[in-house]
């Protein structure tokens, strides 16, 4: 089996079908729909990799609020290993509320929270470095690991591809 790990951006999205407005004041609208996904570069693709059966490693952040046990919670079922999500205490899951409008888009009320504290050091280099892959997702998300810290650190890179990073055994 396949072994990746799966690096980034991991967001506990709240989505609401169909919103045609947002009612004034204290008024209610009625919708067809809410649900709650596990979503981000990280881990949308995480979920997508467990299903077509790879062996699934997800490194990133969440917090220790609800939000956080949620997403881990939604993770684990499709098999994901999230024993490497470092678990930030007093800071915020990342999430966003998505209004979704009947032509289908997709507005976002988002909020950093733990992707923003995701940084280097959160990084087992052991189980990266034994990943037969690595995908990284969301740099632009997560401003304590993008940069040039990150980039002079990663020496055990040897091969990238559109967010893949392919890493020699050693």
């Amino acid at each position: 089996m396949t072994n990746i790990v799966s690096m980034g951006v991991h967001i506990l999205d709240v989505l609401g079908r169909h919103v045609s407005e947002i009612p004034p004041g204290q008024n209610i609208a009625l919708i067809d729909e809410i649900r709650i996904t596990a979503a981000g570069t990280a881990a949308g693709t995480d979920e997508d990799m467990a299903k077509l059966g790879c062996k699934v490693i997800a490194v990133g952040a969440a917090g220790d609020d609800e939000m956080g046990n949620v997403l881990l919670g939604i993770m684990n079922r499709y098999g994901i290993d999230t024993s490497y999500m470092k678990r930030k205490k007093g800071v915020q899951t990342s999430g966003t509320m998505l209004p979704i409008r009947p032509n289908g888009e997709r507005p976002a009320l988002h909020v950093m929270g733990t992707n923003a504290t995701f940084c280097f050091e959160d990084v087992p280099q052991d189980v990266v470095r034994n990943a037969d892959f690595v995908h990284i997702g969301g740099f632009y998300l997560m401003p304590k690991f993008d940069g040039d810290d990150t980039v002079s650190r990663s020496s055990f890179v040897t091969y990238f591809y559109c967010h893949i990073y392919s890493l020699a055994k050693r």
